[in-house]
């Protein structure tokens, strides 16, 4: 069985969680938060109550399973580990925390990592998903939503972005019926590009640096080929290298 563990890190903060092997959890955490954590308490076999003891203490959350590491905080978490003590009948821990709360300047830089790894992890799964999912398709498969299109034009935006996002169907200037992309703070929506049927289009999805001159087989495996420079992009030189700047941005035309 798990066991519930309390560990703090190096700016103070308190996470909660469980684990059938804690010293190892507790290493791994040090490598994905990119963080010093100590180990507060174990409770052996207590891991079921893990969701109960984050729920109660949502207040104090600041990131995932990251709480505050003030006196408030502290005294919470020991009420809640004498809670689920007295009801397995067991003799609380002593909670002895090895780390003061940090400056706030150095908890809200800790927090901008924590955060830009997390989107970067996001952005990563989906380029993932997007990459499978065309993989396993077929370019000539019939599409008249235009269904991948707009999950790659929602890709560059909703993810990478971090904007909201919404599709319309407008009506063209010669009556046909367009995909109208409007983003979260943008008054004048653009026209969803049509990546997955033309060359050019598809080209444009590429990182900058990366994009081919020119490109000999299929829109759809351009496509492929260019979410997978995105995802390798994104892994060696994290996001700001996707889009360097505003300029860069491969956006459709503007739909007036």
């Amino acid at each position: 069985m798990s066991s519930l563990y309390v560990m703090q890190n190096h700016v103070g903060f308190i996470k909660i969680g469980r684990s059938v092997d804690v010293d190892k959890r507790r290493r791994q955490i040090e490598m994905t938060d990119e963080c010093t954590v100590a180990l507060v308490a174990v409770i052996p076999d207590a891991g079921h109550d893990e969701e109960t003891m984050l729920l109660n203490l949502a207040d104090h959350q600041v990131i995932g399973e990251w709480f505050l590491g003030d006196e408030l905080c502290r005294d919470c978490v020991a009420i809640e580990i004498e809670a689920l003590c007295e009801v397995l009948g067991r003799d609380p821990p002593a909670l002895e925390w090895p780390f003061p709360v940090a400056s706030e300047a150095a908890t809200e830089a800790w927090l901008d990592r924590c955060e830009q790894r997390r989107t970067v992890a996001s952005i990563n799964r989906e380029y993932g998903r997007r990459i499978r999912a065309m993989a396993e398709s077929s370019s000539s498969a019939s599409d008249p939503s235009r269904y991948n299109d707009v999950s790659l034009w929602s890709l560059l935006w909703r993810f990478e972005r971090q904007v909201g996002t919404i599709v319309t169907p407008k009506t063209g200037k010669k009556g046909e019926t367009v995909l109208v992309g409007h983003r979260e703070g943008d008054a004048v929506g653009e026209i969803v590009p049509h990546y997955s049927t033309d060359v050019t289009a598809a080209l444009l999805l590429w990182p900058d640096a990366d994009r081919p001159e020119a490109w000999s087989g299929s829109a759809w495996d351009c496509c492929i080929a260019a979410l997978k420079a995105r995802k390798a992009r994104l892994a060696s030189d994290g996001l700001a290298a996707l889009w360097p700047n505003d300029a860069e941005i491969p956006v459709g035309k503007p739909y007036l």
